[in-house]
C-alpha cells in the first residue's frame, strides 16, 4: 500500500498527508502548507503585531465579554453540566 503524499506550497518538500492540517475544502482535504510552515507563519504574524494592535484586541475582548456575559455564562454552565454528566457515566 502506497502512502499518499503532497508537496508543501511553502517549503516545497513532499510530505505525507498526516503532516498537514485538515482543511475540508482544500485539495485532498488538507491545507496547502505543512504543519511546520503553518506554525512558522503564525509565529511570524504574532511577532509582527504592534503594541497598539495588541491593546485594541485586548479592549475588544473585554467589551465582547461585557456585551455577551449572559451567553458566555450559559455556555460555561452547559459545558460544566456536560462534563459532570460524562464523569458520572465513567
Amino acid at each position: 500500500m502506497t502512502k499518499v503524499t503532497k508537496v508543501c506550497k511553502e517549503c516545497g518538500l513532499e510530505k505525507e498527508l498526516s503532516e498537514f492540517y485538515p482543511l475540508p475544502k482544500g485539495k485532498q482535504g488538507v491545507h496547502p502548507k505543512c504543519n511546520i510552515c503553518m506554525r512558522l507563519y503564525a509565529a511570524k504574524k504574532r511577532a509582527e503585531r504592534t503594541a497598539e494592535q495588541k491593546a485594541e484586541q485586548a479592549a475588544y475582548q473585554k467589551d465582547y465579554y461585557i456585551w455577551n456575559r449572559e451567553a458566555i455564562a450559559k455556555r460555561k454552565a452547559d459545558d460544566w453540566k456536560r462534563e459532570q454528566a460524562s464523569k458520572r457515566k465513567a
